[in-house]
């Protein structure tokens, strides 16, 4: 799966979990990355939609920045950044 497919596969599972999300693909410094943030300013995610993020993101090998284990505990608010090894 190349960046833009895994985009598309978070997007979907997010989605389908029933979570309201903006989910894109970007790059930086030649790293790929999966940003899921809040569909809109108002909305706040919530401790157990975070943690449901956080686990469809680690079931699909993403990892937090540097490659670092994504920590389930701890709350990201209404963005994280997830980096794709393709």
């Amino acid at each position: 799966m190349d960046h833009k497919e895994m985009t598309k596969h978070i997007r979907q599972r997010i989605k389908k979990a029933g979570i309201k999300a903006s989910v894109s693909k970007f790059t930086a410094c030649g790293t790929f990355y999966v940003r899921v943030a809040t569909a809109t300013c108002e909305q706040q995610f919530t401790l157990e939609e975070q943690t449901l993020i956080k686990r469809i993101a680690k079931g699909n090998a993403l990892t937090g920045s540097r490659c670092m284990e994504i920590e389930e505990e701890i709350p990201f608010g209404n963005e994280a950044r997830f980096e794709f090894h393709g």
